[in-house]
């Protein structure tokens, strides 16, 4: 946020998005909407695992966000956990500038 800073000490001298807005950016619509599903009841964020910030990302990079299912486990009487592998990209080339688990805990209508 502070362009003479960044320009004075970063690499390509330009502002980068903070790490925690990018992983803010994992979490999207497609937990959310699985609660749309005859069934469930609601789908809980669970927390985060193996999160690192990979690459800076210039302010003004349009990004993507990839999601990949890792796995579905029971946890308990209508309960299960919920684990996805998320990728911020850069674009156009792709870069990979964070990756992180993501965990919800889905549950279920009694």
């Amino acid at each position: 946020v502070d362009p003479a800073r960044a320009q004075a000490q970063l690499p390509g001298g330009k502002t980068i998005a903070h790490g925690f807005l990018l992983l803010s950016m994992t979490v999207d619509e497609d937990v959310a909407a699985l609660t749309g599903f005859a069934g469930i009841a609601h789908v809980l964020n669970y927390g985060l695992n193996k999160v690192r910030f990979l690459a800076p990302v210039p302010s003004g990079t349009q990004v993507r966000v990839r999601s990949q299912l890792v796995s579905l486990e029971p946890r308990g009487p209508g309960q299960w956990l919920l684990t996805q592998r998320k990728a911020v990209e850069c674009l156009p080339d792709g870069e990979v500038a964070l990756v992180a688990e993501q965990l919800a805990l889905v549950v279920l209508a009694a």
